[in-house]
């Protein structure tokens, strides 16, 4: 199973805390045409668009480094350390397509914020009692956490869907 999501910018906004982040006016008309294409239905934005981000993007990965130079070798094995900031950069320089993917498909969320939250009872259920006592019992909580996820997702009444699901007429979700 493939799961696609800006693999960067959930990890980018934790690291950079809290810096001050001001989008530039010049940045706008590439988020209008982004809202626009996604709005429209379209998969991906307009190749001039798409040029213009990634051209801006190119020059404030090139600003970063001169901002904040990789470190001279050491004369030891491996890279020297580049810290928080330089990490952040490298991962940004070397990752430039998966962090721009919402520009080339715009099916794919901005974060993984929402698989986050899919797994968070989970986990506070293994902090407030440590463990599932079974096999079964984890497996039967995942289930109905899915389920009760999948229909949050869909629009759809928890309370009524469990009753249903209960009474033996599950909604299930349409196949395509």
């Amino acid at each position: 199973m493939r799961v696609d999501y800006l693999a960067a910018d959930a990890a980018v906004v934790r690291v950079i805390g809290g810096a001050a982040l001001r989008p530039e006016p010049a940045s706008f008309p590439v988020t209008t045409a982004w809202l626009t294409a996604r709005a429209k239905g379209q998969h991906e934005l307009p190749a001039e668009d798409l040029a213009q981000l990634q051209f801006r993007y190119a020059e404030l990965i090139d600003a970063g480094w001169a901002a904040d130079p990789r470190p001279p070798p050491t004369g030891k094995r491996g890279a020297p350390k580049l810290g928080p900031t330089g990490s952040l950069l490298r991962r940004l320089d070397e990752r430039r397509q998966e962090v721009l993917r919402f520009a080339t498909d715009l099916a794919v969320p901005f974060t993984n914020n929402q698989a986050e939250r899919d797994l968070r009872m989970a986990k506070l259920q293994m902090k407030i009692s440590g463990c599932w006592r079974t096999t079964d019992g984890a497996e039967t909580f995942a289930a109905l956490r899915s389920y009760v996820s999948t229909i949050r997702k869909n629009g759809i009444a928890v309370l009524d869907a469990l009753t249903n699901l209960l009474a033996g007429d599950p909604w299930l979700p349409a196949t395509t």
